[in-house]
């Protein structure tokens, strides 16, 4: 598996424990030294004065802080300061790191490519590049862990590294340094010699593959603009599978992109009402069949995507039940470069009142697919790492006269050992076959609308019940 560069990784397991957030910033209280905190006043003190060596007094503070949130629920989580602008970073749309994947083997470290955009990319490093050395240290005298340190240098410091060239075979010094580049969270089948996306699937002409890896502030534009570039559209797989989520608004921007009309999600936060999201009008997809792929990893925002498209009877979902993460986080800065904390604030329904939420000992929970397809682990295995090396960007080939692929041209059948896509595929191709699933599903949906009608006149009464006793 590759060594991922330590502030990729950091940011990754961040959104993983995150998953959805809001753009809320909500005051921070100010607490004294009396009341109910005066006792975690008195500790830290006496730990300050009489602790045996000197202590670190923004260390216990964000030892405190961590200590709190973690005792809430397994989604609310601390960022020490140093990693929140990164992640912050990242929800917005933007790495900033080298943007360089590799790994270790035998000879030393082999480059996998670079991210588009990224420093790595402006420094033209891409497979099959050698790292000799970094800071002028030869990589067989560093260890693994020395490496990955250096390659994940903090803002504004750089590293010098000697790359051994795999076209010419001669040494050159290269210097890096962390900087912000775009996020591609709306990715393709494969990409072509030059880099670029394809995203057609199969030999039917207008069927197209779309994966979102992950939701970030700029996820719905991207799909909009790829949308568009696309021409005319006849079918949509849509792959959510392995999805962590991310950004609240995103995750509705992309479900509203196919919807026509309709509710997307509850919102439920504490003491306040009940707010819904809403599809718009104005969209050209809402007619485009679809299957989308979903599986255990699919997460919170990515939920709240797959559950409006099944809620609306919109498209067939094909795979794995969701993880069932059904609440929202908000940011929260703190004073005095102490770091953030992202704090569960709301929990959401899918409509018309179905909780995402897994809880201890439910038998159901996030949004099931219509149609059961479970991968085997070698199977689940290979995928991943197709889609590791397909974050990478190509390197160039040297001849002038190779001609990139082009939307109108389908592409190899690269992902035959995807049986879930296959399926996808196949389905989009069986119009009748959709047609049945659709019907199934919409019958379920009307009655769930009716059960939870009842429900709303149920609550009704029992409110004009009470109020009458209370008079």
């Amino acid at each position: 598996m590759p060594r991922r560069n330590l502030i990729w990784i950091a940011i990754l397991l961040a959104m993983a424990a995150v998953l959805l957030l809001v753009w809320r910033q909500p005051r921070v209280p100010r607490v004294g030294g009396r009341g109910e905190f005066g006792p975690v006043e008195q500790t830290y003190r006496v730990i300050r004065e009489q602790y045996y060596q000197p202590v670190d007094a923004k260390e216990l503070q964000r030892s405190a802080v961590r200590g709190m949130v973690g005792r809430l629920d397994e989604f609310s989580t601390y960022v020490s300061h140093e990693n929140a602008q990164a992640l912050t970073d990242r929800i917005l749309g933007a790495g900033r790191d080298l943007g360089l994947e590799w790994t270790l083997d035998e000879k030393g470290l082999l480059i996998l490519g670079p991210r588009p955009d990224s420093p790595a990319h402006k420094a033209r490093l891409f497979r099959g590049d050698r790292v000799t050395a970094i800071n002028e240290k030869a990589i067989q005298t560093l260890a693994p862990k020395e490496i990955r340190s250096f390659l994940s240098p903090r803002k504004g410091q750089s590293v010098a590294l000697t790359i051994l060239d795999a076209d010419t075979g001669q040494s050159r010094p290269v210097r890096l340094t962390p900087e912000a580049y775009p996020v591609e969270t709306v990715q393709g089948l494969q990409r072509d010699a030059t880099g670029m996306w394809q995203y057609r699937l199969g030999e039917k002409v207008g069927v197209y593959y779309l994966r979102i890896p992950e939701f970030c502030s700029d996820t719905a534009r991207q799909l909009g603009n790829v949308l568009r570039s696309l021409g005319e559209i006849h079918g949509i797989v849509l792959d959510l599978r392995d999805n962590p989520g991310g950004v609240l608004s995103d995750g509705v921007a992309v479900a509203d992109l196919f919807l026509r009309d309709g509710s997307i999600v509850h919102v439920l936060a504490r003491d306040e009402e009940r707010q819904t999201h809403r599809a718009h009008a104005d969209t050209p997809y809402a007619d485009v069949p679809m299957v989308v792929l979903i599986d255990e990893k699919t997460t919170s925002a990515a939920e709240i995507v797959a559950g409006a498209l099944a809620a609306n009877t919109r498209a067939v979902l094909l795979g794995r039940r969701t993880r069932g993460k059904g609440c929202v986080q908000t940011m929260i800065r703190l004073p005095n470069e102490l770091g953030q904390i992202h704090l569960t604030t709301a929990e959401f329904l899918v409509p018309p009142d179905q909780p995402i939420q897994r809880r201890r000992g439910a038998k159901e929970w996030g949004v099931a697919p219509q149609v059961t397809l479970k991968l085997r682990d070698d199977q689940a295995t290979a995928i991943r790492k197709r889609r590791r090396e397909l974050c990478v960007l190509p390197r160039p080939e040297k001849s002038s006269t190779t001609r990139p692929a082009t939307q109108s041209s389908p592409p190899p059948r690269a992902w035959n050992a995807d049986p879930q896509l296959m399926m996808a595929e196949a389905l989009l191709n069986k119009p009748r076959d959709m047609e049945a699933i659709l019907d199934a599903l919409a019958a379920k949906n009307r009655r769930a609308e009716e059960a939870y009608r009842k429900k709303l006149e149920q609550q009704e009464r029992r409110a004009k019940t009470d109020d009458k006793n209370t008079k």
